[in-house]
């Protein structure tokens, strides 16, 4: 699970939390706390996990309204270790210091480990402040040599230094320490670490590159990128580089930052320099096409197309395993640059290039939706078409084919084919991502009914996906704008259209659909509010036509003519004449 479904067990559970007389026994409503702590806890909303476990806390310990006897207590704390320290962290968490001490103590009462108890009171008493007590318990710990609890107690012994004024000692407790147990790598890790900090660099790299050789973390990645990097040894960076990219490791997956800070144009031109002697110096063809494929992604990032194309071609011709990967995301980066015929061009040549049979429709697929984003109709139907017979039985090729259609306005066909697709798939449960095709077909054929005014068809569209996904953002937003923009069922529709806000606060159109039923409710004040976010967000000409209308209903006469202008230079760039022709008309009414 992610921290997202957590929480979304955690609110299933609230539900019946909230309703006790439908709990059959104290000791189930206890159960219940315990659970919805640990859900809490893994989705990290610590608070909340600390307000159950005292819930649960009070019940044990007879502090309550609700007891339970210790036969009880045993089927309630079946994992008494494990329950009671992720109660220990969560109290230390939201820093109360003596709940999370009992918990822990209670934790080592019942799968008794010195060492780790040692830990946790460090942490607590580093809490409190007591450092001299946090150091002496954490030397205990670190004297047993565990490095179950990973970097963790290095960092909080780092941390007690500081605060005592003892940091220069750090590297000889370390060293020390690693001279004791030199197999453990966390503290081998951290050793690594103080010697970076302290300039160290050659020392640092070597006890590093020891720890990514047995156990590669994003950490360690992370920190030998920095000690390379820093030491400006650009060809052992570059190679660095290219083992993580042939081991599949993205870049982001080592540090959110790291692709823009290498992306820079004085460490891509080392890197670039590099990379001509590095042939000579990789035995393994691999790693030196992930130094390439490195490269180009740094490319990438920094819009240097002309780099991250040559790098491209090179990995094509070479039959190289990250190539695809670099082709896609440098054919996107040239869309995103609105370089849409670059991009086809990218993907039709490496089409003809001989590429392994199974990777061609993947591109075709891919190179329908480019070619018809640029304008290129006919073409796109080619490829989506191609694309489709090469795979059958892939429905994401047939939705493609549908798709361009619809963005072509070809909408006749694109109903025809979206009705197709679904007459094909629309029984078979056997995938989620198969369900998710059919419940994309069925909004855009909500869509297409709506554009030719088949109001019922459009609803019945909309109400099919809810049946299947009843907490779909996408159709709950539009189906509820239907009813809002129809002036009926507006209490449903603000339900319903406040779920896909809550869902995606940050989507102009659900901004929209929320200020547009606000408006119709007669809430004008908080109409505005939300209709000039959406406006903030995305300047685009239905939203703007919308916000003119409650400018207008709110007596703000000169905004209303202002917005309304400009939403319907918006409607002509579209070649929406209809609607431009609506909003003037609006217009000319202001005038009278």
């Amino acid at each position: 699970m992610q921290r997202g479904q957590y929480s979304d067990a955690a609110k299933v559970l609230e539900l019946a939390a909230d309703q006790p007389a439908k709990i059959p026994t104290p000791t189930a409503a206890v159960a219940l706390r315990l659970e919805l702590g640990r859900l809490y806890y893994l989705a990290g909303t610590y608070d909340k996990a600390a307000a159950q476990f005292r819930q649960v806390l009070a019940a044990l310990r007879g502090e309550g309204t609700v007891r339970i006897n210790p036969e009880e207590q045993k089927s309630l704390m079946r994992q008494p270790g494990i329950t009671w320290r992720m109660m220990g962290n969560a109290f230390l968490r939201t820093k109360d210091w003596e709940l999370a001490e009992y918990c822990f103590r209670q934790a080592h009462s019942a799968e008794p480990n010195e060492a780790l108890l040692k830990f946790d009171l460090a942490r607590v008493w580093a809490g409190k402040g007591d450092w001299s007590a946090a150091e002496a318990a954490l030397r205990e710990y670190l004297a047993a040599g565990r490095d179950n609890e990973g970097l963790e107690p290095y960092h909080l012994l780092g941390e007690i230094f500081r605060a005592l004024g003892k940091e220069t000692e750090l590297l000889s407790v370390l060293s020390e320490l690693h001279a004791n147990h030199p197999h453990n790598l966390p503290l081998t890790h951290s050793l690594a670490e103080e010697y970076f900090r302290q300039g160290l660099l050659e020392e640092a790299d070597g006890l590093a590159e020891e720890v990514l050789a047995q156990r590669p973390t994003a950490e360690t990645w992370r920190l030998l990128v920095d000690i390379r990097l820093k030491a400006g040894r650009w060809q052992a960076l570059l190679s660095l580089l290219g083992k993580l990219v042939a081991e599949g490791v993205p870049l982001e997956g080592v540090s959110p930052e790291l692709r823009e800070k290498l992306a820079a144009a004085p460490i891509r031109e080392e890197l670039m320099k590099a990379l001509e002697n590095l042939s000579g110096l990789v035995a393994d063809p691999a790693e030196l096409q992930g130094a390439k494929a490195a490269l180009a992604l740094l490319a990438i990032t920094a819009k240097d197309f002309p780099t991250a194309e040559k790098l491209a071609e090179e990995l094509a011709a070479e039959r190289a395993e990250p190539f695809l990967e670099i082709l896609l995301e440098l054919a996107f980066a040239l869309a995103e640059a609105e370089k849409y015929d670059t991009a086809c061009e990218l993907l039709s040549s490496a089409i003809t290039s001989g590429l392994k049979p199974e990777d061609v429709p993947i591109l075709r697929y891919y190179l329908a939706g480019f070619l018809a984003v640029a304008g290129r109709t006919e073409e796109a139907l080619l490829a989506a078409r191609q694309a489709v017979e090469a795979n059958r039985e892939n429905p994401r090729f047939q939705l493609r084919l549908a798709w361009v259609y619809l963005y072509a306005k070809r909408h006749a066909e694109a109903t025809s084919a979206y009705r197709e697709l679904l007459e094909r798939w629309e029984g078979d449960h056997s995938s989620s991502e198969l369900r998710q095709v059919i419940r994309e077909a069925k909004l855009a054929l909500s869509h297409l009914a709506l554009l030719e005014d088949r109001f019922d068809e459009a609803v019945e569209w909309l109400e099919q996906v809810l049946d299947e996904f009843p907490e779909d953002p996408s159709a709950l937003n539009d189906l509820g704008y239907i009813w809002a923009d129809r002036n009926m069922r507006l209490n449903r529709a603000f339900r319903m259209i406040q779920k896909a806000v809550e869902a995606d606060p940050d989507n102009p159109a659900y901004r929209d659909s929320l200020g547009w039923v606000l408006f119709r409710l007669g809430r004008l004040e908080e109409a505005v509010v939300e209709l000039e976010k959406a406006a903030q967000a995305e300047s685009d000409p239905v939203i703007l036509d919308h916000l003119g209308d409650v400018y207008k209903a709110l007596g703000r006469i000169p905004e209303a003519r202002a917005t309304w202008q400009r939403a319907r230079e918006k409607f002509l760039e579209q070649n929406d004449s209809k609607r431009a022709q609506e909003v003037q008309e609006k217009l000319e009414a202001l005038s009278e």
